[in-house]
């Protein structure tokens, strides 16, 4: 849970801090113009993606594996299109797809946690994964530093690297939600 959760989360810190440095590298100033100015206002319509959430975690059992589906699904979308778009058009499908995996991230950690732990210890158990993920989200200014010296702004590889967790990150949702189908609970 706390790999799942940290993996995610540094792709949220990572494209927030350098999504207008990304975009200065692969467009003109008109087009890098055009596209920032769209960032902010959908980054915040992200919250669009709750009622689902809501509704998945409330009427399903595993709702909060479904909300991690569908968060996983968003970023694995979002670092195809930030690897291998230069359309205008594309790049606001990746902000779109980063706002709602950012919007459905939290809710389903936090029900999952819930979940799991119980509400006993569930200040414990978030506030602890909590902290190893804000670590782990450090490792992106060693990221931005290292694209920026020695690969030229080049942030391709970076992303390659966030696809691949993304896709190996659907293996945690994927295993906890067949466990939770074979081993019924007492």
């Amino acid at each position: 849970m706390t790999c799942y959760f940290a993996s995610l989360w540094i792709i949220i810190q990572f494209y927030a801090t350098t999504v207008f440095d990304q975009l200065d590298t692969k467009y003109t100033k008109d087009e890098y113009r055009t596209i920032g100015n769209w960032f902010i206002p959908i980054s915040i319509l992200g919250v669009a993606n709750t009622p689902l959430c809501g509704y998945l975690m409330d009427k399903f059992r595993a709702g909060s594996l479904y909300v991690f589906y569908i968060s996983n699904g968003c970023f694995i979308v979002h670092t195809m299109v930030n690897i291998w778009a230069r359309s205008v058009n594309l790049e606001l499908l990746s902000f779109i797809m980063w706002s709602f995996g950012r919007a459905g991230l939290f809710p389903g950690f936090f029900s999952h946690v819930a979940n799991i732990f119980g509400f006993k210890s569930f200040g414990r158990a978030v506030g602890l994964i909590s902290v190893i993920a804000a670590l782990v989200g450090l490792l992106s200014i060693l990221l931005s530093y290292i694209t920026l010296t020695y690969w030229d702004r080049d942030y391709t590889r970076v992303n390659i690297l966030f696809l691949i967790m993304a896709i190996l990150g659907i293996g945690y949702p994927a295993f906890y939600h067949y466990k939770q189908r074979v081993v019924k609970p007492v």
